[in-house]
């Protein structure tokens, strides 16, 4: 777990990155213990995360077996947050990039922080009736768009390429979260 001032530093890092500021890089630790210390960012979306299956549950007209699901679904947190750095690890060194894979994993972690907070807000008050459905719906789709724009511009900061190498990462990672999903939703 990273020390307060490093959580309070790294997310007015993404918060700078959020706003399209690269100056937002100068806020992280891009130590090797940075690097561990960035999945605390797993830790700050984790509540969030159960908000929403919470939510998802209650909101669902044919619910399956709780326990099971909140299994299944926590795997997948677990895996979303892991394999991505993983493949990254060596793609980095196939675009010859491998000394900004720190700097990346660091950047793109503490950046999942907003993303999520945000997107899952907006879910959850459309599972409460706090926004109608179709409000709900578009918000999120507003900030589906927004995170990936977000996160190219974390990508190609971070790992120092060209916009269109950015956007293939990011297509990767978006393919990579949806198969997750996808593997965890068919067993449920």
């Amino acid at each position: 777990m990273a020390p307060l001032a490093e959580i309070l530093k790294s997310l007015y890092g993404a918060y700078r990155l959020a706003r399209f500021a690269p100056d937002g890089l100068t806020y992280f630790n891009f130590t090797p213990v940075g690097f561990f210390r960035s999945f605390t960012a797993a830790a700050l979306v984790a509540p969030f995360f159960l908000a929403l299956l919470v939510g998802w549950f209650a909101a669902s007209q044919d619910p399956p077996n709780f326990a099971r699901y909140l299994t299944l679904e926590t795997i997948s947190f677990v895996i979303a947050w892991c394999a991505f750095p993983l493949i990254m690890e060596g793609l980095s060194r196939s675009l010859d990039r491998r000394d900004k894979y720190i700097q990346f994993v660091v950047a793109y972690n503490w950046a999942m922080v907003p993303q999520n907070v945000i997107y899952i807000s907006i879910i959850v008050l459309g599972y409460l009736g706090i926004l109608s459905e179709g409000t709900a719906n578009g918000l999120a789709l507003i900030v589906l768009i927004w995170s990936l724009a977000y996160t190219g511009f974390v990508a190609q900061i971070a790992l120092d390429v060209r916009p269109v190498t950015a956007g293939g990462i990011v297509v990767m990672d978006f393919l990579l979260s949806l198969c997750i999903e996808l593997s965890i939703n068919s067993q449920t």
